[in-house]
């Protein structure tokens, strides 16, 4: 989950007990009263917070890591069911992992009533998405790599999901003159350009299928369903949260 990773944007607000009990007997009672343990380490609030994670000022946008697998994820068809990443709340279902992150207690996360969860295969999603030995955090350098070649001369291209198409069809387009360059001087690297060159696919297409979230087990439940201990999840619907 790494959420260290991301910059803090203060998208909720300290609220009463009274005010905590009244959202969690009706709008939130759902996951209240349900077998879905959600926790959240942060600091700078009280005991009782309430947070729409869709309120934020801008897009949550990685920090210390490629912002790539978040765009594919909040614009690929195949992830139009779930929750956008960059506008949800990033938790977990284990407390231990939770109390890691803010000041060392955690929250217990209370989405509202028919909020969409979307759940990781694991604790971290950075160990989702094994295609061919590669998994998030590696395709992301993976493409880091590629768009760094000299044919594409490219530092980053994961600023906006429009950018990053644009970088993508260039791929396409000197995946020749790229495929010249991993010969000489990449490693697994190489092995990940041929994956896509065999795939017959856009190097888009190709991203958008290895990142599937079927393919990947990703699942995606409502507030107050069970899920499974170790998950990160993630929801974009107003949540109350109370510290653990």
């Amino acid at each position: 989950m790494r959420l260290y990773e991301y910059l803090d944007e203060r998208r909720g607000r300290t609220i009463n007990e009274k005010e905590c009990r009244e959202l969690l007997d009706t709008k939130h009672n759902k996951a209240f009263e349900g077998k879905g343990q959600i926790f959240r380490g942060v600091d700078g609030y009280g005991d009782y917070v309430y947070i729409n994670p869709s309120k934020s000022r801008s897009p949550r946008i990685s920090a210390n890591t490629h912002n790539y697998y978040t765009l594919i994820m909040d614009n690929s068809p195949d992830w139009k069911q779930y929750p956008k990443r960059s506008r949800s709340l990033i938790c977990s279902t284990d407390k231990s992992y939770a109390d890691n992150f803010g000041d060392g207690e955690s929250y217990s996360v209370y989405p509202q009533n028919g909020a969409s969860i979307g759940v990781c295969p694991g604790g971290d999603i950075w160990g989702a998405g094994f295609y061919k030995g590669h998994n998030f955090g590696t395709i992301v350098d993976h493409i880091d790599d590629i768009i760094n070649t000299n044919s594409i001369g490219v530092e980053k291209a994961d600023y906006d999901y429009e950018n990053m198409v644009k970088i993508f069809k260039l791929i396409d387009k000197k995946q020749e003159d790229v495929y010249v360059e991993m010969k000489r001087y990449f490693g697994s690297t190489k092995v990940f350009f041929e994956n896509y060159l065999d795939s017959g696919k856009t190097f888009l297409g190709f991203i958008e299928y290895i990142l599937n979230p079927i393919r990947c087990g990703f699942t995606l439940v409502k507030a107050g369903d069970s899920i499974p201990n170790d998950r990160e999840v993630w929801m974009s619907q107003p949540c109350v949260m109370v510290k653990a």
